[in-house]
């Protein structure tokens, strides 16, 4: 997440971020935000938590976060794409995002 030059899908968490804590979130704060949504999203798709096996089906799913897209239904259960990752650079003291993405 480069929060001064964000990528569309990401203006509304930089936005709301800004708005409730009065500065510019860094990418602890957006992979926060992607891990507790990952999260809620996959037990409200399990429904009833309390059968065994339920949280392991809950976090074995893909996400599309602020930060990256996130696949954890491969049995190493790594998550993040390469191709996620972005890239910046420091103009006139702001980071800028670069045009570059790693091919998959």
């Amino acid at each position: 997440l480069v929060a001064e030059d964000p990528l569309p899908h990401q203006e509304e968490f930089v936005s709301l971020f800004k708005e409730e804590y009065g500065n510019l979130p860094k990418v602890v704060e957006s992979i926060g935000w992607d891990a507790v949504h990952a999260v809620a999203r996959g037990l409200r798709e399990v429904g009833d938590i309390s059968r065994e096996g339920a949280l392991c089906e809950a976090a074995r799913a893909t996400y599309d976060g602020v930060t990256a897209s996130y696949d954890f239904t491969a049995e190493d259960m790594t998550g993040m794409a390469l191709s996620s990752y972005v890239f910046s650079k420091l103009v006139d003291s702001e980071f800028t995002l670069l045009d570059y993405r790693i091919a998959e």
